[in-house]
């Protein structure tokens, strides 16, 4: 597979970027990562991003102070 941002040979299927770009061109491959990080947690069944429901009640476990919907998940799970 090719790396999404410079077109050279991605280690990766799933990160769809090379290790070259993650160092060197971070804001080009940053939403190629994210999408990655975000369908890994999907088939966890984990939020992809820190939940931050307006008016839910604030998760102080760690630092992302999620913001979870009854019957919903935090981001660490």
């Amino acid at each position: 597979m090719e790396c999404r941002v410079c077109g050279k040979e991605a280690l990766s299927s799933v990160l769809a970027v090379c290790p070259r770009c993650v160092r060197e061109r971070f804001e080009e491959a940053k939403p190629w990562i994210e999408a990655a990080h975000a369908r890994t947690r999907k088939g966890m069944g984990l939020p992809p991003l820190v939940p931050k429901e307006p008016g839910a009640p604030l998760c102080e476990g760690c630092g992302n102070a999620c913001r979870i919907p009854e019957g919903g998940w935090g981001y660490c799970g």
